[in-house]
């Protein structure tokens, strides 16, 4: 799934500087969830990888 989102220079630099993400997201029904990932960030590309068929990955999916 690929989705592109402007991010501003400080948070670029901030990224660049860690190594892993908390990513929040909502179920269907509303309820919140959290999950910790490893990720490259790329100039204004930010890649994590989750299993296609998780709930992280639907949620963002349904709900970006």
């Amino acid at each position: 799934m690929d989705s592109i989102v402007q991010v501003p220079t400080n948070v670029l630099g901030y990224l660049q500087e860690q190594q892993t993400l908390t990513l929040a997201t909502t179920s269907p029904d509303g309820s919140p969830r959290a999950n910790t990932f490893l990720f490259v960030p790329d100039g204004q590309k930010l890649s994590f990888w989750t299993r296609p068929n998780s709930a992280s990955a639907r949620n963002v999916v349904e709900r970006p």
